[in-house]
């Protein structure tokens, strides 16, 4: 359905396209990560993160990774969604708490997100709390959560899907 093949790692967020959520933090964070790793691809899906918003696909084209990001605009498939996801991750710069993160932790995906609001406290040691605006971070910690074998992501997962039970 996303032209993603099945052999790729991919990384996502449900998100909306609003300054709270710094998603040029995220597409710069995504352009390192590209220039780095290959296999990759990003899902983005919420409000404004679709084809039809002349300035995120401004803030797309001058980033350069078109080619590995997937727009999907407002889902609610968010099941589905997280079930093709090895990570989670949220570039906010301002936050409470995302319910998306908690979705995501219940459905036993590891996340990456930013130290904003009360998402280190959420996370915990399920996953990798960075810096606020820190594009560098952000991608280098997809890389460590990548860099896990299959069963050691999915230990991280029942680890965030047992906290958030707890």
């Amino acid at each position: 359905e996303l032209g993603i093949p099945s052999d790729c790692a991919v990384i996502g967020s449900l998100t909306r396209f609003v300054p709270e959520k710094d998603i040029p933090n995220l597409l710069d964070a995504i352009r390192i990560c590209k220039q780095h790793r290959e296999q990759v691809f990003f899902i983005l899906a919420g409000e404004g993160m679709d084809a039809n918003n002349p300035q995120l696909q401004t803030l797309i084209t001058q980033s350069g990774c078109g080619d590995v990001v997937r727009l999907l605009g407002v889902r609610r498939d968010t099941e589905h969604l997280l079930n093709i996801m090895d990570i989670a991750t949220l570039s906010s710069c301002r936050e409470a708490l995302p319910l998306f993160l908690v979705e995501a932790m219940a459905a036993g995906v590891p996340c990456v997100a930013t130290d904003v609001g009360d998402i280190a406290e959420c996370i915990g040691k399920t996953g990798v709390v960075v810096p606020k605006q820190n594009p560098n971070r952000l991608a280098a910690a997809w890389a460590r959560i990548l860099a896990l074998s299959p069963g050691e992501r999915q230990q991280l997962g029942q680890q965030a899907q047992a906290q958030i039970k707890q």
